[in-house]
């Protein structure tokens, strides 16, 4: 319904401006050229004399005369322009109105992310007079006279523009969009760009680019932009999750970002491995993955930062309407305050019930709104507000005559941020943000079958209050200087009870199982202060450094840590870039991260680990190859916290309740590796993109070294797309190296255990009862077995080979955009093996394959009016 509300509300304002005045004085109508209308009073017998320098082509009628004499007419036209028209005995010739002065708005964006830019100076040639963009990128001029001005725009980093001349008309405010380009030496992200370029289109400053156009035609599950970072080389996921680990680390090692403020839990679909992420790609602006060179103002997460940047506020009214077999979405944009202000809405409900094919018996179900208002309360400041309200639900009962299984979750999210940007001078900004995030959680599970039976009652929230500022000190001509704080308060409420009884267990001197009964009810606090400085500094021989340092606190656990980090660029040639980096982090462990259900009761000290890169990019001039990246990192985390895994089956709902979950106390972890991406073009219609890792990721327990857990020592990657016709046609095929997997072998355990799981002798084993005792009545045999693990880790699955197709169209008709999408994932229905399964049966371990899903086709159809 609300949704629907949504979409009624947009349309009936779309309607209203559309919808315009009849005219009533001739032939004369809004939108025709101000030089045709002024023809119609001429046919009508006034003398009217003009030159092409005054009116232009471009001067279009902005509003209707109301005079009844034709003259009158005439000056109502022209006002709006500052024009004026002297009578010269019967000629009436068109002249400038001094006295009325104009104005030019503009705003300033990164031509490579589509994000605004900060801090880019305007310069009037002919005074120079100079302004500087705000956080929005927006800036004005005032008081200009009418005729023609020219500017100049530079920022430090980027390359400066042709200067822009500009026509100026008394009484209006002529706009100027303005994209600037990056030096190619001084972006050191991965990007994913939301932009309107051609697919993986040449971008100079950007050989890693990926247009809003190229995620659109990538072939992904349910539209969703993370899933389209898994084809980067260094990222490992599975085939159902969005959420992706970064070159050999944990997925809980990445930081997710929207509009500056962190999403601690940003996944829909939590009991299928997080299988859609929060935010609408539709929201998306741009999204930017740092694993490398990452800047100090961010901390507090070992492996990467993951930066999402919602769309600015359309100028008009802007609304779009999506149905695909996952999700449907209703989205609204536009200004308001003489568009001073501006807001976007989006609701999107899951569709979850045309997809049984995916789920089977279970229908999960999940809708997030968000709302974003940008409001200039002066040149100087602006006013930003983003709330995100996310739910998911499952419900599933299943009753046979021996088995039964019911399971209940429900998840609600909410975070609200507010951001103030100043403009305190020319150069310096200054960004104020304060920010509530809640969450709750609710999960019920009972099971009752022949291989486990368990009951678990998990009830939890948390409530995060932020406040923080960013300081920005900018000059154009090589130096940048940036600074800030952040303080925040977590509050945790856990209701946790656990009652498992497992088939089996695991035997093995490195690993321990989580203990069969866990309860617990406890409440915690803890707060988080950072303080941080970025500088960055153009040197000679086209050198560019950074360095920067954070310090950490973390009051719970009573630890201080900082963290120093330096980056250097050098320029090789007009297109070559050489990069070199070291980097240490840390990573705590908040309060809502206490992993209760696995015996955890208390917060761990922050992890710490050290990054170094060497990196080299290199754009060329010819048709085949148009781009190439090589990288070289390594990463060594020492005393990570204690690692919890499920070791044979990919997924579960309840993990915690299976009986291959273990505790690994890991001592270090090592990953090293090459990355290598190159790009190109066949003909004019077909561009590629291959990419290559080779990677080895290690854990170090007990003096031991061994293989981790999303070890892949080769991983490929290859995106092909073609346009045929007005239909684009992508194929993305992945190869990876199997994932490693432990080796199992039964071990009966006796028939007849004491409660110390003491072996009982021949006079218990009789039947008879010579005890007094009540507690030394015969017990009845237990059947039951152990597992004897091999090698941890010694094992691999089968090498994973995925090739997944989309076939995209659009077209443009009388009601607006229209996009129609047909996506297969895994083409060739190839089987996977993603786990295994343990079963005894008749005394023989048995083990069962599990794998991940099959051919999925989907079709999706989205309207932009």
């Amino acid at each position: 319904m609300l949704a629907l509300a949504v979409f009624m509300t947009a349309a009936v304002a779309s309607l209203a401006q559309t919808s315009g005045e009849t005219p009533e004085k001739g032939d004369i109508h809004k939108g025709m050229s101000l030089a045709s209308a002024i023809e119609i009073l001429r046919d009508r017998g006034l003398e009217v004399f003009y030159t092409t320098e005054l009116i232009g082509p471009t001067l279009e009628v902005r509003h209707l005369p109301t005079a009844d004499d034709d003259e009158t007419q005439l000056l109502e036209l022209l006002s709006p322009f500052g024009l004026s028209a002297n009578r010269r005995q019967d000629v009436l010739f068109v002249v400038a109105d001094r006295g009325i002065t104009g104005s030019v708005v503009g705003t300033i964006m990164d031509a490579l992310s589509g994000e605004p830019v900060a801090g880019a100076v305007v310069t009037r040639v002919d005074n120079g007079h100079v302004v500087t963009s705000d956080s929005s990128g927006y800036w004005v001029i005032d008081g200009l006279n009418p005729g023609a001005v020219e500017l100049e725009i530079r920022k430090s980093g980027y390359l400066p523009p042709e200067s822009p001349r500009l026509e100026v008309w008394g009484g209006e405010r002529t706009r100027l969009s303005t994209t600037i380009e990056p030096a190619p030496f001084l972006n050191d992200e991965i990007l994913v760009v939301p932009s309107r370029f051609d697919l993986l289109g040449e971008q100079r400053s950007a050989p890693l680019a990926l247009t809003r156009e190229a995620v659109e035609a990538l072939p992904h599950l349910a539209g969703d932009v993370q899933r389209a970072f898994q084809i980067l080389p260094g990222n490992t996921s599975n085939d159902l999750s969005a959420q992706f680990a970064v070159r050999g680390g944990r997925r809980d090692e990445l930081e997710v970002t929207l509009d500056g403020q962190e999403l601690y839990d940003g996944y829909h679909l939590k009991e299928y491995d997080n299988a859609i992420s929060m935010v609408a790609t539709e929201n998306l602006r741009s999204a930017s993955l740092r694993t490398g060179g990452i800047p100090a103002s961010f901390g507090d997460r070992l492996g990467g930062v993951l930066d999402l940047r919602t769309r600015e506020p359309s100028r008009s009214l802007r609304t779009e309407v999506s149905l695909s077999a996952l999700a449907a979405l209703v989205s609204s944009s536009g200004s308001f305050g003489d568009r001073d202000g501006g807001w976007l809405s989006t609701a999107r409900r899951g569709s979850l019930d045309l997809t049984s094919r995916l789920f089977g018996k279970e229908h999960p179900e999940f809708w997030d709104l968000y709302t974003k208002l940008d409001l200039g309360i002066t040149p100087r400041h602006r006013l930003r507000a983003n709330w995100l309200r996310a739910h998911d639900a499952l419900e599933l009962t299943e009753r046979d005559e021996e088995d039964f299984k019911r399971l209940s979750t429900q998840y609600d999210t909410t975070y609200l941020w507010l951001s103030l940007q100043t403009t305190l001078s020319d150069h310096v900004l200054l960004e104020t943000r304060a920010s509530i995030s809640d969450i709750d959680r609710e999960r019920q599970a009972l099971e009752d079958e022949e291989e486990q039976r368990f009951t678990i009652d998990d009830r939890r929230q948390l409530d995060v209050a932020g406040l923080s500022q960013t300081w920005e000190h900018d000059n154009w001509s090589g130096r940048n200087l940036r600074w800030g704080w952040h303080v925040r308060r977590f509050n945790s409420e856990t209701r946790y009870q656990n009652e498992a009884e497992r088939g089996f267990r695991l035997i093995s001197p490195l690993v321990t199982s989580p203990g069969p009964l866990v309860s617990f009810r406890g409440d915690l606090e803890d707060e988080h202060r950072d303080l941080w400085i970025d500088g960055r500094w153009s040197l000679a021989d086209r050198w560019v450094i950074s360095l920067g340092a954070r310090v950490d606190d973390h009051e719970e656990v009573g630890e201080r840590v900082w963290s120093p980090r330096v980056n250097a660029a050098r320029q090789i040639g007009n297109t070559g870039v050489l990069r070199i980096g070291w980097g240490r982090f840390h990573q705590s462990q908040r309060a809502h991260e206490l992993q209760i259900e696995d015996g955890e009761t208390t917060l761990t000290v922050p992890q710490q680990s050290s990054h170094a890169f060497l990196g080299y990019e290199k754009q060329f001039d010819g048709r085949f190859f148009s781009a190439l990246r090589l990288e070289l990192y390594d990463r060594r985390v020492s005393d990570p916290r204690p690692y919890f895994a499920n070791l044979f089956e990919p997924f579960n709902q309840f993990p915690e309740a299976e009986g291959d979950r273990v505790r690994l106390a890991v001592d270090r972890i090592e990953a090293y590796g090459l990355e290598a991406l190159i790009k190109g073009r066949l003909g004019e219609k077909t561009t590629w993109w291959l990419g290559y890792t080779a990677s080895s990721s290690r854990l170090e327990i007990e003096g031991r070294r061994l293989r981790g857990p999303n070890d892949q020592p080769h991983a490929l990657s290859l995106l092909a797309a073609r346009q045929i016709g007005g239909w684009q046609l992508a194929l993305s095929y992945r190869y990876r190296t199997g994932w490693p997997t432990t080796a199992v072998a039964l071990v009966p355990v006796a028939p007849f255990d004491d409660d110390d799981g003491e072996e009982l002798d021949e006079d218990d084993r009789d039947g008879d009862d010579d005890s007094e005792d009540p507690s030394d009545d015969v017990r009845e045999p237990i059947e039951s077995f152990d597992l004897l693990l091999g090698e941890l880790f010694g094992e691999r699955l089968d090498d994973h080979h995925r090739l997944d197709l989309r076939l995209s169209r659009s077209w443009q008709t009388r009601f607006g955009e229209v996009s129609f999408f047909v996506d297969i994932q895994n083409v060739l229905d190839r089987e996977n093996l993603a786990g295994f399964d343990h079963v005894v049966e008749d005394e023989q371990l048995v083990r069962e394959p599990e794998r991940w899903p099959g051919i999925f086709p989907s079709v999706g159809v989205r309207l932009v009016f």
